[in-house]
């Protein structure tokens, strides 16, 4: 044996050992890899039923109620879970989530499918709950409706949701009996004392409510609730005392009140009323200039406003009372004149309310029939403010209602995509590493071949040698393409971030657009707030009607265009969106890389077939260093189809999967389309409400805007009045006092002129 062909065979030998070694260890992953994903128990990866509602009930307590709902539905629509002990309780927890996301509609729909439990603890909690919602949407019609069907509940909790609602449909009598049996160590007894105490206050026992709101005083509060039950009972103190005449008491309780509390601004105004009473008019105008530098009430801005004129003037400060009824005319006049042209056509006032629907859209600002402080007086006036938070409300249901339908059909392009396994983080990390081991097994096979290329053909005269190049050349051109294929899980997982790195790129350029347009936006209000102002104003030179009519119609063409912007960009950031989720495994560039794989595959059987066929003619050595060559690739090629397999059951999976999740979201549509038919419903309800009630409730609220402006008008000639009166008394009392000394001088010149004619007289004697 010649020495180069001893080198030869030792290289031959120590390729085939290394080879050995690793193809050894990508075996035992790919093995490991069939056993985790071939059981179709550890496939699914799912857990437990009880572990998901375990994980529901911890997203919930995190305040996540989004994931929390997502488990919870997947859980309750289950055929199998229905028969668990707990499907009760999910269904319940289920109506928590959604009254936490602002969909009362679902809320209540499963609420009171967990009523139907025959537990009595999860009845009543279910039963808590929709007296909760009930009250806070102040649905009268609902709690008589549940007062109806209660007994006497066994929790105190329930109990004490119960006393709200009888408190509210003012059975005031069975509302003390309820609170009377919450005992002292319940988190909610401070809150049922004030409930006690304003039930006692409605049957005029106030003496009994002082002491009931005092005790409520003097415990320490523990949480906002009881920081409310707190304030309120101090300012229900304040009124029972004052009605009782006790007016430094009321004071003392009014001042007890927190400055950061809700309530502050309603106890200033409260203690100035009690200031006066007590005739301490100076005090009172401290306490008011104080509530105005803060109120944010706009019905109690007006009541500090007016009080403050009113004050002055009694205290015959002319000056500064011309100041306060000044600062009312030019804060409120414009918006009664505002109110003038709007409430004379009825489209407006029909208008108005078709926009406080849209209002919770993107484009709801541009669309504003009146200007902002118009409409947040609208909305403070009494009558007028339960009207538009229904209307507000409908609103966001609407615009909710909306975004579910848009993420129904948008979770159905998913599951429909080609990388819908990324929906499955699980599954899609068996198929990322089953594609990178394929990929290390190739790149092990192109050892192989390039090692039996170099010892059976290259630099030699075979007569197949011209063949055997064109196949090597083939074979390496695919492989300079391949060679850019991620081989780890880590290198997938980079590429992927990469990608994802450009969409969001491209997201944050339509955020910046987005932003040029709202900036846009703010520009376009802009003037028209300078044209309302100067139009609706007191002062000021006024636009012509037509010029006025050619700017709002240049001011409406704009709007329309910017609403268009807005559909635009909408539009854009969904199909960034869409564009983006169509990328991962499984997606076109996966398919395409798995053909660019069966191509590598089917060269490298090519090629090995004439390594096969080139070992035969060799020395006996050199057989068996090409045979061991030729079964470490048959074994590369066996691996390879094995995470196949793998990749077609998850895929399998994978589709199992995604059509259990649009059967859920089938069942979702179907309530989606319930809850469009009931919000349609109720909207034809505000509508119609509207139009019964809208000009009347308009006509209120211009009626008492225009008496805010005439009081204020009332009162600048007040005041001038007060002053030509005090002048004129003080002109008066000068007149008179200068008569009075007229007198007295007349008298004393009388008087001289007599003593000096007695002396002539004696002179002439």
């Amino acid at each position: 044996m010649s020495t180069s062909s001893a080198r030869a065979e030792g290289t031959a030998v120590n390729a085939a050992k290394v080879n050995a070694v690793k193809l050894g260890n990508l075996e035992n992953a790919v093995n490991r890899l069939v056993r985790e994903y071939k059981n179709p128990v550890a496939l699914t990866r799912q857990f437990p039923m009880q572990r998901r509602l375990i994980d529901a009930r911890v997203f919930f307590e995190l305040e996540n109620y989004e994931p929390a709902s997502i488990l919870l539905y997947e859980l309750v629509e289950r055929p199998e879970f229905k028969k668990n002990r707990e499907y009760f309780n999910a269904l319940v927890l289920l109506g928590r989530c959604l009254r936490h996301l602002n969909n009362p509609l679902g809320a209540r729909k499963y609420l009171r499918e967990g009523m139907r439990s025959s537990s009595i603890k999860t009845r009543e909690e279910a039963l808590y709950h929709l007296i909760d919602l009930a009250l806070s949407e102040n649905d009268s019609k609902s709690l008589q409706g549940l007062v109806a069907t209660i007994g006497s509940p066994g929790s105190v909790k329930t109990r004490y949701a119960l006393a709200k609602a009888v408190f509210l449909l003012k059975d005031y009598k069975r509302a003390i009996g309820l609170l009377n049996s919450i005992p002292s160590g319940d988190p909610v007894y401070s809150l049922s004392r004030y409930y006690l105490g304003a039930s006692q206050t409605a049957l005029k026992r106030y003496k009994s409510a002082i002491k009931t709101f005092t005790r409520i005083t003097a415990i320490k509060p523990k949480g906002p609730d009881a920081e409310k039950a707190r304030d309120l009972s101090l300012l229900a103190i304040g009124r029972l005392e004052m009605e009782l005449g006790k007016l430094e008491r009321a004071v003392a309780a009014y001042q007890r009140i927190n400055r950061k509390s809700p309530y502050y601004e309603r106890a200033l105004m409260e203690t100035a009323v009690a200031f006066i009473k007590r005739e301490q008019f100076e005090r009172a105008l401290q306490t008011i200039d104080i509530l105005l530098l803060i109120v944010g009430d706009e019905q109690l801005s007006i009541e500090a406003h007016v009080l403050r004129g009113k004050l002055n003037t009694n205290m015959a400060d002319y000056k500064e009372a011309v100041k306060s009824y000044e600062r009312i005319l030019d804060r409120f006049a414009p918006i009664r004149n505002e109110l003038n042209r709007f409430a004379k056509k009825r489209s407006n006032i029909d208008r108005f309310f078709s926009w406080l629907l849209e209002r919770a859209s993107d484009s709801g600002g541009l669309r504003a029939p009146l200007t902002e402080r118009t409409v947040k007086y609208l909305e403070s006036t009494p009558a007028m403010k339960q009207v538009v938070r229904v209307f507000g409300s409908l609103g966001a249901d609407r615009e909710e209602l909306r975004v579910a339908n848009k993420l129904a059909v948008d979770l159905a392009r998913v599951l429909t995509s080609s990388n819908r396994v990324e929906l499955f983080p699980e599954l899609k990390e068996g198929w990322t590493r089953a594609l990178a081991l394929q990929n290390q097994l190739i790149n092990l096979s192109t050892d192989i071949l390039d090692h039996q290329y170099e010892t059976g053909f290259n630099g030699g005269q075979r007569s197949n040698q011209a063949e055997m190049d064109q196949l090597v050349k083939w074979r390496h051109s695919l492989e300079e393409r391949f060679k850019k294929l991620p081989t780890t899980f880590e290198e997938y997982e980079n590429r992927q971030a990469q990608i994802d790195a450009r969409y969001v790129n491209l997201q944050r350029k339509s955020f910046l657009v987005e932003q040029t347009v709202k900036l846009l936006k703010r520009q376009l209000l802009a003037i028209e707030d300078h044209v309302n102002k100067q139009q609706f104003g007191d002062d000021g030179k006024k636009l012509s009607d037509k010029r006025e009519g050619r700017i709002r119609t240049d001011i409406d063409s704009e709007k329309n265009r910017l609403t268009s912007l807005y559909k635009d960009l909408i539009r854009l950031r969904d199909e960034i969106k869409a564009e983006s989720e169509r990328v991962g495994t499984g997606d076109v560039v996966d398919a395409g890389e798995r053909d660019l794989k069966q191509l590598l595959l089917s060269a490298h059987k090519r090629e090995g077939i004439r390594y096969d066929d080139r070992g035969e003619q060799m020395p006996t050595e050199g057989q068996i260093q090409f045979s061991q060559f030729g079964r470490q690739r048959d074994r590369i090629f066996k691996n390879v189809e094995k995470l196949s397999d793998v990749i077609k059951l998850i895929d399998k999976r994978v589709t199992e999967k995604a059509a259990d999740l649009q059967r859920l979201i089938d069942a979702e549509k179907k309530h989606l389309v319930q809850y469009n038919v009931e919000m349609k419903g109720y909207e034809r309800k505000g509508r119609k409400l509207a139009r019964k009630m809208g000009r009347r409730l308009f006509k209120r609220a211009h009626r008492q805007m225009k008496k805010v402006v005439l009081d204020a008008d009332w009162g600048m000639i007040n005041v001038a009045w007060q002053q030509k009166s005090d002048e004129s008394k003080e002109l008066k009392k000068l007149v008179a006092s200068k008569q009075e000394k007229a007198k007295i001088l007349q008298r004393e010149s009388e008087q001289l002129m007599l003593e000096v004619g007695g002396d002539e007289s004696e002179e002439t004697e």
